[in-house]
């Protein structure tokens, strides 16, 4: 298991069991539930490149989260690699995940901060969604037409 993907694990471990402590009155996430920074990669190692280290593609997807949405997301994007921009608006963590693609985020992004990721995309409908415990049944997903 790469370093990247131990270190989501770990981290969406941790935010399982975080919300498994609350209750139904309580927010699952707050400002202060932060993941720690040295577990999660906000940014490609490497210098930008993807696993395979191969350059990420010309073409920037741009995400922004707030709160539980994606308070705006590409509707199309090009077939190849392109690079997946997240911009989280909110307080808690969120994710960039494509159903097609398996049960890895592309991107993950601490409240207030902004990550990229590549991905390689071939052409058709894609679902994306944010994998954080909750997210996605609260509506935080989306379609996306890759031509």
């Amino acid at each position: 298991m790469s370093r990247k993907r131990l270190a989501l694990f770990a981290a969406l471990t941790a935010l399982v069991l975080v919300m498994a402590g609350c209750s139904k009155e309580e927010p699952a996430f707050t400002a202060e539930d932060q993941i720690p920074e040295d577990l999660v990669a906000t940014e490609d190692e490497g210098g930008g490149e993807g696993e395979d280290g191969a350059a990420g593609g010309g073409e920037t997807l741009h995400f922004t989260a707030a709160d539980i949405k994606f308070a705006d997301a590409p509707a199309t994007a090009p077939a190849g690699t392109v690079t997946i921009e997240l911009v989280n608006e909110g307080g808690s963590p969120h994710d960039v995940t494509f159903e097609e693609l398996g049960d890895d985020p592309v991107v993950v992004a601490q409240g207030g901060e902004t990550a990229t990721g590549t991905a390689e995309l071939e052409p058709g409908t894609y679902t994306y969604y944010c994998s954080v415990p909750g997210h996605r049944s609260a509506g935080m997903e989306g379609e996306l037409t890759v031509e």
